[in-house]
């Protein structure tokens, strides 16, 4: 069969019900609930996987060849699917992957050195670059400590959400790393849990008129490269992921209605995100 990368084998995958559960250099671990098994695709760039272990992961997953071309002729197609089961747009710059609950965006289809559509840069400075063969979100802005920098994806509208985000801290003297935003009313209201490498540690937060509480704190020893950070809210109750593992659970109420969502760096941390994915009833 035609040659697949290993990123593309990744999409794939989340199409068919498999969950990213961590990242290890290039490694992507996914896990599928009611399958015991946990799948590993090796993602270098745009390189093809190897004959051998893509025949392998197509066992595993129980793909099959017509599996793979439905996402190669996807983005071919100039019309909008409109099955219950899959669609996708084409939002200028961004490609914006969903079915009838999800929505993942990975920016491979995005102008570099432009911000996506449907996403507005709120403070910071956030463009799309490139990470090698790969298309990233990137924050560059050197702020001052006390500036939150955030980019929200403002055709977004969720109260109870599964969000997830990769995130590869680049550099900062002051901060390190970002996190996820959620249930955004404006800039200055919403929920954020954050990664931050040089604290080795990973908090979950409200900021509520511009001032940022801090509900739980879990230390966390850094490590070099992309890491994969994941919340769930349901009704007042957030879960926080670090690489799969649950670190951080809180209860709060002081948003309850459905809002946006977003990315989030704090003065000077220059980072890197990718495949920002949101899944809601």
């Amino acid at each position: 069969m035609k040659a697949v990368s290993g990123k593309k084998m990744c999409r794939t995958m989340a199409k068919h019900g498999w969950t990213l559960a961590r990242v290890s250099g290039s490694h992507h671990a996914f896990q599928k609930q009611g399958n015991p098994k946990t799948i590993i695709v090796p993602v270098h760039g745009n390189k093809d996987l190897k004959p051998g272990t893509l025949h392998a992961i197509m066992r595993d997953a129980e793909l099959t060849e017509q599996d793979i071309r439905e996402y190669e002729e996807r983005p071919m197609k100039s019309q909008v699917m409109t099955s219950l089961t899959a669609f996708v747009i084409f939002f200028g710059a961004a490609t914006f992957a969903a079915d009838a609950a999800k929505r993942t965006w990975t920016f491979d289809d995005a102008v570099v050195g432009k911000l996506p559509t449907g996403f507005r840069g709120e403070a910071g400075d956030w463009a799309v670059a490139r990470d090698g063969d790969e298309q990233v979100l990137s924050q560059s802005a050197k702020n001052p400590d006390e500036a939150f920098n955030v980019v929200l994806a403002t055709e977004t509208r969720a109260a109870d959400v599964d969000l997830t985000v990769k995130l590869k801290a680049i550099a900062g003297k002051d901060d390190q790393g970002g996190g996820l935003v959620w249930r955004a009313r404006d800039k200055d209201n919403y929920y954020v849990a954050r990664y931050n490498p040089l604290e080795d540690n990973f908090r979950l937060y409200k900021v509520e008129k511009g001032k940022r509480i801090m509900f739980k704190n879990a230390d966390i020893k850094a490590t070099p490269g992309w890491h994969t950070l994941r919340v769930t809210m349901r009704g007042t109750h957030m879960a926080c992921y670090y690489d799969g593992v649950k670190q951080l659970e809180a209860d709060d109420d002081t948003f309850t209605e459905a809002g946006m969502i977003g990315l989030w760096s704090k003065a000077d941390a220059q980072s890197y995100f990718d495949d920002l994915t949101l899944v809601s009833p």
